[in-house]
């Protein structure tokens, strides 16, 4: 319902719409006058303006596309360059689809309009349409936008192999080990046959001459 929304301020109308089974503002580019006079807070008047509302905010909501479009990191699927195509939703991408124009190279690629609105089932008049946003689409607004996004994927994968580089780097960097504690001295060997030690007979004092009685 959040697109919805964009048609008026007064939430109360997308909230009326939803009820009414409105999904989406393509919906309510669709619908037929009747259809809209009858959701309650919209009169026969407000119709049309209602239906021009819708159309302007589906281009807002495109443009908005288009430009998270260009500052993507990967590049987009067949689909989604579809659907950045001015007036093309995801039930119209579909019958693009399983009609076997899956892209926008394909459509732009069709000569025979008859066999196009045939296959697609999008009528004469919507695929006479198609066909001039397809070209517009390729002409004036996807070049721009693929140079932008060919400079945002490029700038991810740099900053990408940076980023393993470093890691690398890291990893072979060898890691600094702290100085080991200062060896004590060896103790003194041990005299294994028990002669007391030198410095012990030194001090010793010498034993007194015996005397002789007569």
């Amino acid at each position: 319902m959040a697109a919805l929304t964009r048609l008026s301020d007064d939430e109360e109308i997308a909230r009326q719409l939803y009820r009414m089974g409105f999904r989406s503002l393509d919906e309510v580019i669709e619908a037929n006058a009747g259809e809209l006079a009858s959701v309650q807070g919209i009169s026969e008047e407000e119709v049309y303006a209602v239906k021009e509302r819708a159309a302007s905010a589906m281009e807002e909501l495109r443009q908005e596309m288009l430009e998270a479009m260009a500052q993507r990191t990967e590049a987009p699927s067949e689909r989604e360059r579809l659907l950045l195509v001015r007036g093309v939703n995801s039930r119209i991408a579909d019958q693009l689809e399983h009609a076997g124009y899956g892209s926008v190279e394909l459509v732009d690629r069709e000569d025979d309009t008859d066999r196009l609105s045939i296959k697609s089932g999008l009528g004469t008049n919507r695929t006479q349409t198609l066909k001039e946003t397809v070209r517009l689409f390729l002409q004036d607004e996807w070049p721009a936008i693929e140079a932008r996004l060919s400079e945002s994927v490029a700038r991810a994968q740099a900053e990408a192999r940076a980023a393993e580089e470093a890691v690398a780097a890291e990893a072979e960097t060898p890691v600094a080990t702290e100085p080991s504690a200062e060896a004590e001295p060896a103790p003194a060997p041990l005299d294994l046959e028990g002669s007391p030690p030198a410095d012990a007979t030194e001090s010793s004092p010498a034993p007194e001459p015996e005397t002789r009685q007569e």
